[in-house]
Parts: C-alpha cells; sequence; structure tokens
C-alpha cells in the first residue's frame, strides 16, 4: 500500500477588497434612496463611493420627479386612458427597478452606471 502525502497548509486567507471593510454596505446605501446621505457625508476620503452616493442620490430624485410627474398624468386622465395608463406605468417602475439592481450590481463589480441626464448634474454637485 502506497504512502498518504503529508497533509499541506490551508491556502493563505484571500487579500481584503481594496478600502474598508465596510464598502460593500456603503455602496449599497449610495443607491438606497436617502441613505446615500450617510456615505456621502462619512467617506470623504473614497472618491469612488463619493461618485456612487452622489449618482444613487441623483436617482433617487430623479425616480421621485418621475413619481411625481406620472402621478399627475394619471389623475387628470380621462376614464379609457387610465386603463391604458396603469399598465404603462407598471412598466416604468420596472424599468426603474431594473436601472436600480444594474446599478448596485455594478458598483459591486468596481463599475459605474451612467444613467443619462441624472449623472451628469450629479458630478456636478460638490459636496
Amino acid at each position: 500500500m502506497s504512502e498518504l502525502p503529508p497533509p499541506s497548509a490551508p491556502p493563505p486567507p484571500a487579500p481584503p477588497a481594496s478600502g474598508s471593510s465596510d464598502r460593500n454596505v456603503m455602496l449599497f446605501l449610495a443607491y438606497f434612496g436617502i441613505f446615500a446621505l450617510i456615505p456621502l457625508l462619512t467617506k470623504k476620503d473614497d472618491a469612488d463611493l463619493q461618485w456612487h452616493s452622489k449618482n444613487g442620490l441623483g436617482y433617487a430624485v430623479g425616480t421621485i420627479m418621475l413619481w411625481v410627474v406620472l402621478f399627475f398624468v394619471g389623475l387628470f386622465l380621462p376614464g379609457p386612458l387610465k386603463l391604458i395608463w396603469f399598465p404603462f406605468t407598471c412598466l416604468v417602475w420596472l424599468a426603474v427597478l431594473v436601472g436600480w439592481i444594474l446599478a448596485l450590481v455594478k458598483a459591486f463589480k468596481g463599475e459605474r452606471m451612467i444613467f443619462p441626464v441624472i449623472t451628469d448634474i450629479a458630478t456636478k454637485i460638490n459636496i
């Protein structure tokens, strides 16, 4: 019978991700509405996290503005058009949700999600 090789040492631990240990939490908060203010105001030394916070805050403000417009347009539509308006607004909110999820996934990968008008405005803001 052959002899078993001696047990090898466990592999070394993976190197820590760049930045602080709470980076993923802060990236999540950056795209979670008003909570984007937390990383924006507390992590001033991380330029990438600042960018994501501004972009997420802009996305939240844009979403609120979209909600107001859709609400008031739907409020003043005549009866039969409201039957078309409801499925349309559902598709719009589904697109907003998909955009939010894509932004989060890209942020966790170290990439940036560019929203056409929102990102341009958000990058010009200095806080």
